[in-house]
């Protein structure tokens, strides 16, 4: 059974809590506006469940306002607060605080309300001596974080409330983290806004409240009817309070008791795992921390891998809030504390609760350490490598998941994992005709889902951006044109993912690509083209070697199209008729040009004149990324007959055009290369099929060795648009032998 150390994004339903919802749904519970007696006894439960939680904070009942959650109590704190201050447009808060009191500061902050975010120390610690200067006669709320999420540091917020209301301020407390965790008191705190969270201690998801002081402190920001002493509209979550009542009565029942209880648990755990871990460093501060929280960063690993390495072994834990759990991102707390993107992208959250054990912490303390030595000395993965683990690339489409499918059904041990790729606010979303979307993702999910088998998707925006997109810029600027989803195969797929792999413990990597690898009797691996010549994609695997073919999967390399799409229909998969991915996926709407005039500085953009192979100026463009030897349609040019590229300058910006027969190449040059089969490249001349893009028919061709990643490349017929920066692919029959990047074309 697995165990669960997360508690600060959810804790598991306590049983007094499961009993408590039985028991309304058998009685029937009504709707508490209604005036039979169904809809009074439903009022009754409710109230009652008010003065539970009232009390928690020693609060009076009728300050406990019900809603949603935590996020959206701090919506209507912040939003109500500041409507109820109409005159004052400033709010001061903190750097560190959870997502859901930054973004609709930042929503405010994009009209006219002025927004200060205090800085913590590297212990998170917020002074109140540095904050009551940044407040004064037009602030209209302070909204702070009384603990925080990610490091369980616990503010001195008390001392603040004295300059916050003697400046007429609003002194709103977010408490979601610190309920049953420590001992609340709203009196002592002076706050006249305080947010809670039924899931943060044992209650279903979907029930907070709101603690206010005085009706007068905030705006309703929901019109409707009366509920909820007219500040929140809409009929009562019923359940949800009953279940938050009898959460917070079993908090109280036993909260100093649970609190050391935690602390020693939390003590025995962090000082097992420093033991054992040479150069694990604590984020959490010593003291005044929340008893149940640690962070902690691990030397020589990402904190995503160990997490999902954890999590495969039966440890849940967490990277931070979990409402940015999906992002996988550095946590914003550990930045904004001084550490490092590196630190931040290291580390984890472990959060104990009511349900945590001391049996749990022993067997999770062994599972971290093994896994972090496994993780951080690869030299010694060899011996845990899971025989029948396979990574499967899923991209949300329906090959990856027809792949992942069918290795689960053959016995595999399948862990799907798909790739965030496309830089925030790149990332399309909507529309079917690019991959790597948030609908993608979801996809992927709902396939693995059905099927069984653990599904993650992990951050690799970084090595995208340097290995895929940087290039891909880089090419159009200097004329010629590149091909991405190569790079990303070699670069990302192919390297990347196995490095995560082999952290995973996984013997192979398997992807939804159309091709074949065969062994022969010697235990050399050969890359065949796929039975569909209409879905080979052997061209962008050309820069496969014998130890990754070794270690690769294509599972539909003999199958069609159509018989992918019946599989998946027989399967139930939800993705079975989704149209195939178009475009680039970081290229949002097919727009290269704009793309890479976005993420280029204006002194990189190269215009210059069109000419004809006269050299007589037909026109002028706005800079050599928009063209491509072999381009016909967008010259902007009325030549009243056909024109294409023949070649682009870019260090003169100067782009050549001419009829379709000036583009006859007798060949091209080409370099980069690298071979499937060690030695295949060994001869200095020889007979090759060459591809040279990734639709055109292969081309019977003399290949001759110019240098040991250079060659020059024959065709035994002259042919049409060889285009610089694309890739050439060496075959012999339907097997792939090699490859490299096309340099210019033979003429003449």
């Amino acid at each position: 059974m697995a165990i669960y150390l997360d508690h600060n994004a959810g804790s598991p339903l306590r049983p007094e809590v499961r009993e408590a919802i039985v028991a309304a749904l058998d009685a029937g519970a009504g709707n508490p506006s209604s005036v039979h007696r169904r809809g009074q006894r439903a009022r009754r439960l409710l109230e009652d469940a008010r003065r539970q939680v009232a009390v928690l904070i020693g609060a009076q009942p009728g300050q406990i306002v019900f809603c949603s959650g935590g996020t959206e109590a701090n919506n209507l704190a912040i939003a109500g607060a500041v409507a109820a201050r109409a005159g004052r447009r400033r709010v001061v808060t903190s750097s560190i605080e959870h997502s859901s009191i930054l973004k609709p500061l930042e929503r405010l902050e994009s009209g006219d309300v002025e927004v200060i975010r205090a800085a913590p120390d590297r212990q998170g610690r917020l002074h109140p001596g540095e904050i009551a200067p940044l407040v004064d006669s037009g602030t209209a709320l302070v909204s702070l974080g009384l603990a925080n999420s990610e490091v369980g540091t616990i503010q001195d917020l008390a001392p603040m409330a004295a300059a916050v209301h003697a400046a007429g301020a609003v002194f709103h407390v977010d408490a979601a983290q610190a309920l049953g965790r420590m001992a609340l008191d709203v009196a002592q705190l002076g706050c006249d806004l305080m947010t809670l969270s039924g899931h943060k201690i044992g209650a279903p998801a979907g029930i907070g409240a709101l603690f206010v002081r005085h009706p007068t402190a905030i705006v309703p920001q929901l019109a409707g009817g009366p509920q909820e002493h007219g500040l929140r509209a809409g009929t009562q979550n019923l359940i949800g309070a009953i279940a938050f009542g009898a959460a917070a009565a079993a908090v109280r029942a036993r909260l100093d008791e649970e609190i050391t209880r935690l602390a020693q648990l939390r003590d025995t755990m962090l000082t097992r795992l420093m033991a054992a871990i040479p150069g694990l460093t604590p984020n959490s501060p010593a003291e005044r921390v929340l008893p149940n929280t640690l962070n902690l960063a691990f030397p020589g690993v990402l904190g995503e891998t160990m997490l999902i390495a954890l999590d495969l072994e039966g440890v849940e834990v967490s990277m931070g809030s979990a409402c940015a759990a999906g992002a996988v991102e550095p946590s914003h707390v550990l930045l904004a504390m001084g550490r490092s993107t590196e630190v931040a992208r290291s580390s984890l959250r472990i959060s104990l609760g009511w349900s945590t054990t001391a049996a749990e912490v022993e067997r999770a303390c062994a599972i971290i350490v093994a896994v972090w030595r496994r993780i951080a000395h690869p030299d010694n993965r060899s011996a845990v490598v899971m025989k029948g683990r396979v990574i499967v690339a899923m991209s949300g489409g329906v090959d990856s998941s027809v792949a992942a499918a069918m290795l689960a059904g053959q016995g595999y041990d399948v862990v799907g994992i798909a790739m965030r790729l496309a830089p925030e606010g790149e990332a399309p979303r909507g529309g079917r005709a690019a991959c790597c979307s948030y609908e993608d993702f979801e996809d992927a999910r709902r396939v693995a889902e059905r099927m069984d088998f653990p599904f993650y998707v992990i951050d690799l925006r970084q090595d995208f951006a340097r290995s895929v997109i940087e290039p891909f810029v880089g090419e159009y600027l200097a004329g010629r044109t590149p091909n991405p989803c190569l790079l990303c195969n070699r670069d990302i797929k192919f390297d990347r993912l196995w490095q995560r792999a082999g952290t995973l413990g996984a013997s192979f990597v398997a992807t939804g690509h159309y091709a074949r690898i065969r062994r022969d009797a010697r235990g050399v691996f050969h890359l065949l083209a796929a039975a569909d010549a209409r879905k080979d994609q052997s061209y962008f695997l050309y820069t496969l070697n014998q130890a990754q073919l070794a270690r690769t999967l294509f599972p539909l390399g003999a199958m069609t199209k159509e018989q992918v799409r019946s599989i998946a229909k027989k399967l139930g998969l939800a993705n079975a008729d989704k149209p195939e991915s178009q475009e680039i996926c970081f290229v949002a709407g097919g727009d290269y040009a704009a793309f890479v005039q976005a993420h280029s500085a204006p002194q990189q953009i190269r215009p210059g004149p069109v000419v004809d192979s006269e050299g007589r100026v037909l026109a002028r463009h706005d800079g050599v990324h928009r063209f491509t030897v072999g381009q016909r349609r967008g010259l902007g040019i009325a030549a009243g007959r056909p024109l294409y590229v023949r070649s682009i300058n870019a260090q003169s910006g100067e782009v050549t055009v001419g009829a379709r027969a000036e583009l006859a190449a007798r060949g091209l040059r080409a370099s980069r290369l690298c071979w499937v089969e060690p030695g295949a490249g060994a001869r200095r001349e020889f007979e090759v099929e060459v591809k040279i893009r990734y639709r055109h028919p292969a081309i019977p061709a003399r290949l001759k060795l110019t240098a040991a990643d250079r060659a020059e490349v024959v065709f035994a017929r002259e042919n049409p648009a060889v285009t610089p920066g694309q890739a050439c692919v060496f075959y012999r029959g339907e097997e792939v032998l090699g490859g490299g990047f096309i340099e210019g074309a033979l003429q003449g």
